[in-house]
């Protein structure tokens, strides 16, 4: 492409946002879009997980299986 006309193109496009600033160009890149129910859902699913383990980590039976089977690595 050549110089000239990259030009009137990136003018174009200029004018275009300018008249509809809610228009994406084609140098914009469009905004990310997550659905958020999925977000929710990946969210309630990560606490969920942080207090099952907190919940483990309550009981000390675990915490001695645990430190058993880590000392037995060595």
């Amino acid at each position: 492409m050549t110089t000239q006309r990259r030009a009137i193109t990136i003018q174009f496009d200029a004018q275009r946002s300018a008249a509809n600033p809610d228009m994406c160009t084609m140098n914009d890149s469009p905004p990310p879009t997550k659905p958020v129910a999925r977000r929710w859902l990946v969210q309630a699913v990560a606490l969920l997980l942080c207090l099952l383990v907190f919940a483990l980590y309550t009981m000390p039976e675990f915490m001695l299986l645990l430190a058993g089977q880590v000392w037995a690595c060595f």
